[in-house]
């Protein structure tokens, strides 16, 4: 079976290899467009007297003591209430009320439409800046940036598990909106028709679909969310987990934190997250060149660890085939630590693991490639690159 495009052959040769990236640099005024597209426009006076009424009405910005902007003390049990934004919800449109709070035009919430466009990609560089050397440049240095590592349920009422016989099913997004692009960059994204089916309660994680691309932690970001229990065939009898948005301070230390989410249906959603510094953007392209025919059901799970002082992330886990479906994963990591990929790989006489060790480093790509006993072999190529400034 054909892989996934994306990667390299898989030439033992060429495990390990750093090459240079040649790939386009993402717009480095994004930051800026942010808030630029808050200004009036001059040249019509029209809408100038409909910009300056709309925006007189606009709330002030939230005060520097807002419990939530600025981080909290930790709770007892290491798990603190999020920071939701007050009259944030999409089921009654509040959300969408340019005069309801600050948030509003700053990150773009009437475009529930867009995701970001920005691609994780290696920014191009000069070999000439690098010091002392390209294969160990501590000239180029990483960026803030925010790392999600797990999302699931941390309150489960009795209701959900009888919905249905299959488990819980979870449908709608959640999506990170930062400064360096305010549109929306998911992390979780079904639909009613594809939910994902929490089978154990026990393990009641929610598998990520995302990040599109690094999330960009230098300024206050948000957390927006409308994620649904799926009870039956009809939207109206589905009930609402949880809905609104949250905002998540650049000021939290440099620790692993969690936050926790509640519902109106007596549930909660967590996430695990850590604010990392000097962080680079790691894209992981993941390819199948060969796959035995005929070897009954291949199970696959992919983690990452950033460092040892974070949690392990899955990045994927389920049927080896689908794999095609979502086969490109992007983490922040901390430059100059090491970072372990590991495949563990099902089958019906066992399971076989393979684990890749490599160093953070601010550009470049590399490519390895394992074989899994002669049942599949799977390629890792992984692209560095530091956020646009």
């Amino acid at each position: 079976m054909e892989g996934a495009g994306g990667c390299g052959d898989c030439d033992e040769a060429h495990e390990g290899t750093v090459v240079a990236s040649s790939s386009s640099l993402r717009p480095s005024s994004s930051k800026r467009k942010a808030t630029v597209d808050l200004e009036e426009d001059d040249d019509d006076d029209d809408l100038q007297e409909e910009e300056e009424d709309s925006y007189s009405r606009l709330p002030p910005p939230p005060a520097k003591d807002s419990s939530y902007l600025y981080p909290c003390q930790y709770s007892e049990d290491g798990v603190n209430p999020a920071y939701v934004i007050p009259g944030s919800k999409h089921r009654d449109g509040s959300i969408y009320r340019r005069d309801k709070h600050y948030w509003h035009g700053l990150y773009h919430l009437d475009n529930t439409t867009s995701e970001t466009g920005l691609e994780p990609m290696t920014r191009p560089y000069s070999e000439k800046d690098c010091k002392p050397c390209n294969s160990d440049c501590q000239w180029h240095t990483g960026d803030s940036m925010m790392q999600i590592f797990y999302i699931k349920l941390a309150e489960i009422s009795d209701f959900a598990t009888t919905a249905g016989g299959d488990g819980i099913q979870l449908y709608g997004f959640m999506a990170v909106r930062d400064l360096l692009d305010p549109l929306r960059n998911y992390v979780f994204n079904r639909t009613k028709g594809d939910p994902f089916t929490i089978h154990d309660i026990s393990r009641p994680f929610i598998q990520m679909s995302g990040p599109k691309r690094g999330i960009a932690m230098d300024s206050t970001m948000m957390i927006e969310y409308d994620m649904k229990i799926k009870m039956g065939q009809n939207e109206q009898d589905d009930r609402i987990l949880i809905d609104g948005a949250a905002t998540f301070s650049e000021l939290a230390n440099f620790e692993a934190y969690t936050f926790r989410i509640r519902g109106d249906c007596n549930m909660a959603v967590d996430t695990r997250l850590a604010h990392l510094w000097p962080a680079i953007e790691a894209r992981k392209q993941v390819c199948i060149s060969e796959l035995k025919d005929g070897c009954g059901r291949l199970n696959l799970t992919i983690t990452c660890d950033v460092s040892h002082r974070y949690p392990q992330i899955k990045l994927f886990e389920g049927p080896i085939d689908k794999l095609r479906d979502q086969n490109r994963f992007v983490v922040a990591a901390l430059q100059n630590t090491l970072m372990v990929t590991e495949f563990k790989l099902v089958h019906q006489h066992g399971s076989i693991s393979k684990r890749f060790e490599y160093r953070v480093v601010p550009h470049g790509s590399m490519f390895h490639c394992a074989k899994f006993l002669d049942l599949a072999t799977i390629g890792l190529e992984i692209f560095w690159s530091v956020l646009p400034g």
